[in-house]
């Protein structure tokens, strides 16, 4: 899973391309890629929040949690308020 999440990611900034048959990766490509021709700056922002969400939601600590209390902190952080 890790491996594809560095995948989603190095699409979304543009240095993969994306494997036509697989409907996630070509329609963020595209996405972002018209997003790019409007405004590369705001862009750029963009897809770094959306890379950080997926660093978040992915992270390997995550498997740890057995509880509700480090459940409830994940969230904190994931969405930047108690």
């Amino acid at each position: 899973m890790l491996e594809y999440r560095d995948r989603v990611m190095d699409i979304a900034r543009g240095k993969l391309s994306p494997k036509r048959e697989i409907c996630l990766e070509w329609m963020l490509y595209d996405t972002l890629d018209s997003m790019r021709n409007i405004d590369e700056s705001l862009t750029s922002d963009v897809i770094e929040g959306f890379c950080a969400l997926i660093q978040g939601q992915t992270a390997e600590h995550r498997l740890t949690v057995k509880h509700l209390g480090p459940y409830l902190e994940f969230r904190e952080v994931d969405v930047g308020r108690p």
